[in-house]
Formats: C-alpha cells, structure tokens, sequence
C-alpha cells in the first residue's frame, strides 16, 4: 500500500517530474519520487523532504531535514559535507539562480546562501519560512508565517521586511498567514495564504478570495497560474487564468 504526504514538486518536462514529501510503499518511506511519462517510481528512500528546485534535468537540489543534489547520475548528500548548512536543518524552501548561488530558507527563520562551495548564514528573522522565489540574483522574495506573517526581499546586499500580515491586519499591513510566493515578473507578484494578494507596482491592494487557504502558488505567466491548498481538509488545486490585472 501507499501513504504519505508531497509538498513540492519539480521537472523539465511532462516525461520528467519529481515530488517530494514523505511516501511510504510497502513498509518503506521514500522522499522523492520520479515521473518518468508513464508511472511514478521511488527515487531516494530517506524521508522529510519540503522543496525541491532544479536548472536542468542533471542538476536538482531536494531540502527538508537534509540537503541533495542530483548530479544525473547520483543524489549527493551536501549537507553532510558543510557545517553550515547541517547546521540550520530543518530547511523548508529553496530557490537560486545556478547550483552556485542558492538559497535555503528553514524552520528558524534563518536564511543560508551556497555558493557552490559552502554555506553562509545570510539572514536571521523570527518566523518559520514557507517559501522563496526570485527574478533575480539581487530581486529574491521569501516569507513566512509564525505569530504573524512576514514578507522579505534581497535587492542584492541584504534583506528587508516588505509587509506584515496579521489577524485582525493593522494599518500598513494584510491578512495571514503567508504561505507562498510567486512572480510571473517584478510588476506582478503574488502573495498567497488564507487570500492571493497581487502586487501591481508596490501595491498590495488586490485580494483574491478561494474561500481556503492556499499552500503554493506557482505558474508560467501572468495568465497561467496554479494554486494548491487545503479546503475542508481536502487538497484542493486551481488554474488562474487571466486574474484581471492591475494598472
């Protein structure tokens, strides 16, 4: 029998995509999964894996409570190999623009940066991060959600607090939690938790309202939009196609 749960999920193509999560078949727990165009098929039997980000097809990087990089031929365990990043475990997202520059987001808070050689400790907040997107090596996004909702930016020297939102939303702020973060470009981005927020131009005024709150946002552009959430304990998902914009 099969069981478990996948909260991430990566490929290059409709013959190539991986989830990750923890699966348990036939009395063995798996935290990555392939597609390979015709059926699904264990790939890396350790567990506790969150995110998953890859730049091709020989080159991904899974994170949860270790770090491996697939090189196209074997899934490397780098979080044995720095202290820094062995340190920071439980990771909880990723997003980089190249296997030399990415970025781990954890349960703490804490942001690390690999360089392709070793981690560096690179920002400290006080929510548990859900999630990181970037356009950019100097224009990344990361949030997170604890006591309240926190969204942050990396212009390329350092991070910032951007807006917080909290139950009931005070002056200057908008409803948690926050959950995902996706942009098709800089002019439009999407904040996503009970609500979707777009961002048009700085301006976090357009709510979206699923009546659930929504896990992960991703898409292809601004016109192809996918959520996935929870809706009276059902996963629900939902294609956004052409959310009225803006100007």
């Amino acid at each position: 029998g099969e069981s478990g749960a996948l909260y991430d999920v990566w490929g290059t193509d409709e013959n190539n995509v991986y989830a990750v999560g923890g699966v348990r078949i036939n009395d063995t727990t798996y935290g990555v999964i392939h597609w390979d165009g015709t059926q699904w098929k264990p790939e890396l039997k350790v567990g506790g894996k969150y995110a998953i980000y890859g730049f091709d097809r020989d080159d991904i990087w899974i994170t949860g409570t270790s770090i491996y990089h697939y090189n196209g031929s074997n899934w490397i365990r780098v979080s044995d190999q720095d202290p820094i990043l062995n340190e920071y475990i439980t990771y909880t997202c990723l997003w980089g623009t190249s296997s030399e520059n990415l970025y781990f987001g954890n349960q703490g808070g804490k942001i690390v940066h690999w360089d392709g050689r070793r981690g560096r400790l690179e920002n400290v907040q006080t929510v548990k991060l859900t999630d990181i997107w970037g356009f950019s090596s100097d224009d990344i996004y990361a949030c997170g959600t604890d006591y309240r909702a926190e969204l942050y930016h990396f212009d390329g020297a350092s991070w910032s607090l951007v807006i917080i939102g909290d139950t009931p939303p005070n002056s200057g702020q908008i409803q948690d939690p926050f959950y995902s973060f996706w942009g098709a470009d800089n002019n439009y981005k999407y904040l996503a938790g009970y609500y979707v927020y777009q961002n048009a131009i700085e301006d976090w005024g357009n709510k979206l309202d699923f009546g659930y709150n929504i896990e992960k946002i991703r898409g292809s552009s601004s016109n192809n939009i996918f959520t996935v959430g929870h809706l009276g304990g059902y996963h629900t998902s939902m294609e956004l196609t052409g959310i009225p914009m803006k100007n």
